[in-house]
């Protein structure tokens, strides 16, 4: 009698213990593969590494102060006698914005830097995209020098085309390595979008004097 209610109990409950621990396994299997999931989809180190991400920081910061200095004296001698566009923002709009686009790029830049480091197989897309991240610095730079040093509004314009264009490309390379990094980017494009319908504007307006104006 006691061993036909052992044998019914064992019977009711060791499949639903059996189940119990493979629901278990299965939750455990579930689980580690949304962390693994997780950690494949992140491309934002969690370790930061202070002295590197500065460093980045300060490449562009550098750029727009190397830029700045072919802009500071003809913001107040040549450029207020430019006609302009009546959506020319003021002055004082410009620091502040591109100190803001020159951190993002170099959060940017150190996103993609940090992903060689951590997944080797990443190695030659991060040298491609820091490759034309370099180059659309030196065209960054070299604007200033051609609107405001040289004062030819038309030379600038062509070469802000080809600025928007690597811009575009290194977005596209940052893509590739971290989305985050190419994110970053777009507030750039968008303004760089911007500077080149203002650059064309000005030219447009003073193109009958610009050449006089940059021999006086």
């Amino acid at each position: 009698m006691s061993h036909d209610v052992q044998f019914d109990l064992s019977d009711s409950i060791c499949p639903k213990l059996v189940d119990a621990r493979y629901g278990t396994m299965l939750a455990r299997k579930a689980g580690g593969s949304m962390d693994n999931g997780h950690r494949k989809e992140s491309s934002v180190p969690i370790n930061v590494r202070w002295p590197r991400l500065l460093g980045s920081i300060l490449v562009p910061v550098s750029a727009g102060i190397v830029g700045s200095l072919a802009t500071y004296d003809e913001l107040k001698r040549w450029y207020p006698t430019l006609e302009k566009p009546s959506f020319n923002p003021p002055n004082g709009v410009f620091g502040p914005v591109w100190t803001t686009l020159y951190l993002l790029m170099g959060i940017a830049e150190y996103l993609v830097s940090q992903k060689s480091d951590s997944d080797p197989r990443y190695v030659e897309a991060v040298q491609r995209a820091r490759r034309l991240y370099a180059l659309q610095l030196g065209l960054n730079t070299g604007w200033s020098f051609l609107f405001f040093k040289l004062r030819s509004p038309l030379g600038a314009l062509i070469e802000l085309v080809l600025l928007w264009l690597v811009i575009v490309a290194t977005i596209r390379a940052f893509a590739g390595v971290s989305r985050t990094a190419a994110l970053l980017l777009v507030p750039y494009l968008l303004w760089t979008s911007f500077a080149g319908v203002l650059n064309a504007s000005i030219w447009w307006k003073n193109r009958d004097y610009t050449l006089a104006r940059a021999v006086s």
